[in-house]
């Protein structure tokens, strides 16, 4: 093939007829067009495909330091960027907005170039950097003039874009959104909070910058569990919201209004990202530079703050930090907003800031939903618009690690346990240079093409549907029969209470709770008929194969597969149902309280996570306290007078319900039929309090080098496992155990003991390394066995650490571990560890933080998707007796690195 492209300018002698029938000879007629584009550019200028093939950028400021060669975006190299460097994965872990560039080069109304000379400067830039609002009084010579322009810039655009009234707040200039939420969250631990435990929490999926602030914030507790924490203990709560989300840009709102204080980050929060411009007026607002323009190595950011005495706060945490922002990053934000601001007085649209670089995010857009379309392995599960693609993985391999696919094919990704969300999910940001988002393409083209011919079968063989939207722990939870115990009651009554409180955690999704008797049988059909339409088939399909008492109903087909066959079924039923309950009092009771339990079961049972989390507000009805025994059906029989006696419709009432609450028999506590509540004992037993099931605990250890490391122990009974995150990895605890620096992790399960951290690899595949400590069942091996459970002993008067005379509760371990001189473990009034005391060889003594008791992710206790989990930690197999001597030998390391952080109490 040969191609030829002439450049030239009006002067220029050239055979066109001989260069075009040569063109032409070789067949290339794509050549021609080539050869007309070519002969009519007016300038050779306009033919060059850009410094450095567009792959990278020469930085003339850099000229001055003897470099004037190519910077090559990623995966490329070469002194012109030409050559694609083989094996190379695109980092799409970092929120880049590179494309607005573009924008700043070819339509900036001003000049956006700066010289600096040698004395501007030099000295530092003037305390305090906390503007306050526009006609406060204030002394002009507090402030160096740049900042003052500063300020001034910035309330002018908020002015133009309409997104916030800046006049009214104070507002602090930060390096960058992340210090400003740092600092937002350090005052707010101070002042009336002062001396509190405060907890942090987002709803999932949330930027993970919150959780690793608040980790190294000893003043704040992140909390998995927001709406436990908004119902349990809100005036301790920190509610951070971002909106548009980050990662999957939907639109947010708090859902604990009555928390402590609510952070509101609103760095997308404009017009080229969101739809949805409305006047903010939260007390504590953060913006971002670099998520506005795409300039993010300027590290300028602000946030506007109702109070002036928490804006004071910030900003001295602030000025301890790092002083002033650089004043030469202000002096090219005070350039670029006023460039943006006086932009959006144009409707012209590529003039327009805002106007243009949304016309870039929807080019974007409407490739990846071409590419997206093309396959269903994959699914963009936000909304699209953003910075970023929230991507869900549909088939059972993939769901387990989301990020091992698109590793394979070179693009790395942020997996969504980063985010709250499970391993099914990745982010994927797309708002770098073009050179890159063109390799993302390509990259994603190859991984759909791999696998288009290839379907994901489910495990159960009947299964006739795809998943879906149906998660692993979906399916996990769907193909398990039997109930945890902290689903069950002992009778009726309590197991009506209990399955009543779990509905209670879905009300971060908008679900609110009210008494079954409070709805007529319509509204239930109205509530049920929006539930149907949301139905995950395949659950239905795995209930029908194993008989499950958890599968609905249908009147047609035993499973209809279609879901206008479902409806259609659904509607039959309806009919029916209304037609039995308007036959008389009783019957309508009957009918109404069977659709309780269909609806709650439906809703927990039929509805995948993902459609529980978008479903919306809603008004779910409770577990009816009071369960209908046959006899009453009798009694209604002798006084009533209506319909359901003549045409016999009690009976017919009857059956729906009895239908309806056949699950209730599989959380009921050893009993196969469902039992009256008892009466009330006139000599009740003693209070015997239940130790938590399933909790979260921070505790500190003490190296050998009197380092202190927080630590973070996650617990579940049921899994059973149990999961010790540590700040900075222990060197001292086990010999076999790899050196490394930074975080790591404990993993303590039935089958073993797992070590998993961070390496370079991780870096690239987002995948932990991992290698197994023992291969035993750690459930029944741990010196001290915490996952045998505990027993209560009795209330007692016992003395703390220090020698204050304390109540507390005694518990005594479970039956699978008796150590010789046997296990007390003291908890005092506030459900904070005040002695645990191992009668056994190590004679264990610590103190822990107050348990959080609330649900575990199964997620926490899942290993990571690597090979080498299966091998032993330093290469060599473990016997059983090494086993449980490495096992001593971890608890003893334990005692000790406890002892060193009690001593170091005790001693300050």
């Amino acid at each position: 093939v040969v191609v030829v492209v002439v450049v030239c300018d009006c002067d220029c002698e050239v055979n066109y007829i001989n260069v075009v029938i040569m063109i032409v000879h070789v067949g290339v007629v794509v050549g021609l067009v080539a050869l007309v584009l070519a002969v009519v550019a007016t300038s050779a200028k306009e033919v060059i495909s850009g410094e450095c093939n567009g792959n990278g950028v020469i930085y003339s400021e850099e000229a001055s330091l003897g470099v004037n060669s190519c910077q090559c975006f990623q995966c490329y190299s070469g002194p012109e960027c030409g050559e694609l460097i083989e094996g190379c994965s695109i980092e799409t872990r970092v929120a880049e907005a590179t494309l607005f560039q573009k924008w700043f080069e070819n339509f900036s109304p001003i000049d956006l170039n700066i010289t600096i000379t040698p004395a501007y400067h030099a000295g530092y830039l003037k305390s305090p950097r906390v503007f306050p609002p526009i006609g406060t009084p204030y002394n002009d010579n507090d402030f160096d003039r740049i900042s003052r322009m500063l300020n001034s810039s910035i309330r002018a655009l908020h002015a133009a874009v309409g997104n916030v009234d800046a006049s009214s707040y104070t507002l602090i200039v930060g390096a960058g959104g992340v210090q400003l939420i740092d600092a937002a969250l350090y005052a707010l631990t101070q002042g009336k909070n002062t001396n509190k435990s405060m907890h942090v929490s987002a709803a999932s999926p949330y930027y993970p910058h919150f959780h690793m602030t608040s980790d190294l914030n000893p003043l704040t507790q992140w909390s998995e569990n927001l709406m436990s924490l908004c119902n349990s203990d809100a005036a301790s709560l920190i509610e951070v919201v971002t909106t548009p989300n980050n990662p999957d840009n939907q639109q947010m709102h708090s859902l604990c209004p009555n928390a402590n204080s609510h952070i509101v980050d609103l760095v997308y929060h404009f017009p080229h990202i969101s739809g949805n411009i409305t006047k903010r007026t939260d007390d504590i607002q953060i913006y971002s530079l670099s998520k506005l323009s795409g300039y993010a190595a300027s590290r300028i950011g602000w946030a506007l703050v109702k109070d002036p005495v928490l804006a004071n706060i910030m900003s001295n945490y602030m000025w301890l930090q790092s002083t002033a922002a650089a004043v030469e990053s202000q002096l090219r934000a005070i350039k670029i907003l006023d460039a943006i601001t006086l932009s959006t007085s144009t409707k012209s649209a590529t003039n327009n800031f805002f106007a243009f670089t949304r016309s870039l995010l929807d080019d974007r857009w409407a490739d990846l939903l071409s590419v997206f379309a093309s396959q269903s392995r994959f699914t963009l599960a936000g909304q699209p618009g953003g910075l970023f693609m929230w991507i869900r993985c549909n088939t059972e391999t993939d769901k387990a690690d989301c990020a091992a696919p698109f590793a394979t094919v070179g693009i790395t990704t942020e997996t969504g346990v980063n985010y709250g969300a499970n391993t099914d999910f990745v982010r994927i940001c797309m708002g770098h240079h073009d050179s890159t988002f063109a390799l993302l393409k390509q990259r994603l083209f190859k991984l759909f093409s791999q696998h288009h011919h290839q379907q994901q079968q489910p495990s159960i063989s009947k299964l006739v549907v795809p998943l879906d939207d149906a998660n692993s722990n979906d399916i996990r939870r769907a193909i398990t029969k039997v109930p945890r115990p902290s689903f069950r009651g002992i009778d009726y009554s309590s197991m009506t209470a209990t399955l009543s409180s779990h509905l209670e955690k879905y009300s971060e999704f908008g679900v609110e709770v009210a008494e079954c008797s409070s709805f007529t049988v319509d509204e239930l059909h109205d509530i049920a008929r929006r539930l149907q339409e949301l139905r995950n088939i395949t659950f239905q399909q795995i209930y029908e194969t194993a008989g499950d008492s958890r599968r609905l109903a249908f009147t047609s087909a035993p499973v209809p597969q279609t879901q206008a066959a479902q409806l259609h079924d659904f509607e039959i039923g309806v009919h029916f149902e209304r037609e039995v309950a308007a036959s008389g009092d009783h019957a309508n009771i009957l009918v109404r309280d069977a659709l309780c339990h269909k609806i709650v079961m439906q809703y927990v049972h039929h509805l995948s996570q993902v459609k529980k989390s978008t479903l919306g507000a809603i008004t779910l009805p409770a577990l009816p306290k009071t369960y209908h025994f046959e006899e009453e059906d009798l009694n209604a029989r002798a006084t009533s007078t209506g319909k359901d006696v003549n045409n016999g419709q009690i009976s017919v009432a009857r059956d729906i319900y009895a239908n309806a609450t056949k699950c209730i028999v599989c959380h009921i506590t050893n009993s196969s039929n469902p039992e009256p509540p008892l009466p009330p004992n006139p000599n009740p037993a003693p209070f015997v309090p239940d130790w938590p099931r399933e909790f979260d605990v921070r505790f500190g250890l003490t190296t050998k080098d009197f380092t202190n490391v927080s630590s973070h122990m996650y617990f579940s009974a049921d899994f059973p496992a149990m999961h010790i995150h540590h700040s900075q990895c222990v060197r001292d605890f086990l010999p076999q155990l790899p050196h490394v620096e930074g975080p790591c992790n404990l993993t303590f399960h039935g089958n073993g003991l797992w070590f998993t951290y961070s390496d370079e690899r991780t870096k690239e595949t987002g995948i932990d390394a991992c290698c197994n400590v023992v291969m035993t069942d750690m459930t029944s091996n741990l010196g001290v066995n915490e996952l045998g459970g505990f027993y209560f002993v009795e209330n007692t008067t016992t003395t703390d650490f220090f020698g204050k005379e304390v109540k507390a509760q005694v518990w005594s371990n479970g039956e699978k571990l008796q150590p010789p001189n046997g296990f007390r473990i003291f908890i005092g009034p506030d459900g904070e560890d005040v002695h645990y005391h191992n009668g056994g060889p190590y004679l264990l003594e610590w103190a822990l933080d107050k348990r959080n008791v609330i649900s575990q992710p199964d997620s926490t206790f899942t290993l990571p998707s690597n090979p080498n989990c299966v091998k032993p930690c330093g290469g060599a197999a473990i016997d059983a007796k090494t086993s449980q001597d490495a096992t001593h030998s971890l608890v003893a390391s334990y005692v000790t690195a406890a002892r060193r952080s009690l001593t170091t109490i005790h001693n300050n």
